[in-house]
């Protein structure tokens, strides 16, 4: 067992598994599942830079939408709302997975006991924001602004100067605030 919890996949998969599950749960029923501010994270998911819902505010948190436009198109995929909403669902299970696997690289960077790790990933990622919210309002960017400020953290602990601007780059237009702090860090 002390092998198991010393695995830096440990609370990963955990963290993982858990969010597995959460997309079979029920989402917001507003807009058919799309909630209010997700349905225009929706229409530029569908349309693109040509969305109508494109304005200064939204330019800002355009990312997310246009990588699942990306994918979707790619993938041959109809721009349905339950398509739209099961793919941001996956892509922020994906980012919930890859933000574990940072922090775990956090935390052994610093050199936490076991229990220590077990109460901060219970404190990150077993709450409200992080488990409930991201898959009862999926359509929005918390969980990607969430990831790239986890990404820009760890990659300062390692000292990788491009890879915090590559994070504050693509977080400014995620959650703009992402951008001066990735800046101050360089």
């Amino acid at each position: 067992m002390h092998r198991i919890k010393q695995s830096d996949y440990f609370f990963p998969i955990i963290i993982c598994g858990i969010c597995v599950w959460r997309i079979f749960t029920p989402q917001l029923p507003a807009n058919e599942g799309l909630g209010w501010d997700g349905f225009g994270y929706y229409q530029m998911a569908v349309d693109g830079f040509h969305s109508p819902t494109l304005n200064t505010l939204m330019a800002f948190r355009l990312f997310p939408s246009l990588l699942i436009h990306a994918i979707l198109g790619m993938a041959g995929i109809a721009f349905t709302p339950a398509h739209v909403i099961l793919a941001f669902k996956i892509m922020n299970t994906m980012l919930i997975g890859l933000s574990a696997m940072m922090v775990r690289g956090i935390f052994n960077n610093y050199k936490m006991d076991f229990i220590s790790q077990l109460t901060g990933f219970a404190l990150i990622f077993l709450n409200y924001g992080v488990l409930n919210f991201t898959y009862y309002y999926p359509v929005m960017t918390d969980t990607p602004a969430f990831a790239l400020s986890v990404a820009i953290f760890y990659f300062f602990l390692l000292g990788e100067s491009l890879n915090i601007f590559l994070a504050g780059l693509i977080g400014a237009f995620t959650w703009p605030i992402l951008f001066p702090m990735a800046a101050a860090l360089i």
